[in-house]
């Protein structure tokens, strides 16, 4: 941010402040512009407005839902879930168990792998159980995500993982 840009900040925030009743600080608006280097005082004004707008508080909003306003709401990972699911049962009624889905999702990709090994998983589902089967795997998609969160996965491994997947998957059938 350059000295504009700051001084832009500061009004916004003033702003901010005297719509909700707020009082600001030096050393609070030093920190909620640190907090918020990142971002753009296009992106920080437009976070501001639509707060304006939309918060039914009276109360300051807050560093966090500034960033939520700027970058949207993250999904929640039982949403996450149920959407790999059904992402599963999609391609499993388009292709059976003769296409080997296309796994981006790196949680998704082991599961579907190690749990579901998908070619052999597909050729013994029954239709009735996949309502069964999608809660099972939302359960288990979210105990891999809470243990395993902060795993990611390069491209490349995550793509070698899905070609053994393939290969097991092969060899078992």
């Amino acid at each position: 941010m350059n000295q504009k840009d700051l001084q832009l900040f500061g009004e916004i925030m003033a702003g901010l402040a005297e719509n909700f009743g707020a009082q600001l600080s030096k050393v609070g608006l030093r920190l909620r512009m640190k907090a918020m280097w990142g971002y753009s005082i296009e992106q920080v004004e437009a976070a501001a407005i639509e707060l304006l707008k939309t918060k039914k508080h009276s109360s300051m909003p807050t560093v966090a839902e500034f960033i939520e306003a700027i970058e949207g709401s993250k999904p929640r990972v039982d949403d996450k879930a149920v959407v790999e699911a059904n992402g599963i049962i999609s391609h499993l009624n388009r292709f059976g168990a003769s296409k080997y889905p296309s796994l981006d999702d790196p949680i998704t990709a082991r599961l579907m792998t190690t749990r579901w090994p998908y070619s052999q998983w597909a050729s013994q589902v029954l239709e009735s159980e996949l309502k069964w089967w999608a809660k099972e795997f939302a359960k288990a998609y979210q105990a891999e995500q809470s243990v395993n969160g902060t795993l990611q996965l390069p491209g490349n491994v995550k793509g070698l993982l899905v070609q053994i997947g393939k290969e097991v998957d092969h060899k078992r059938s």
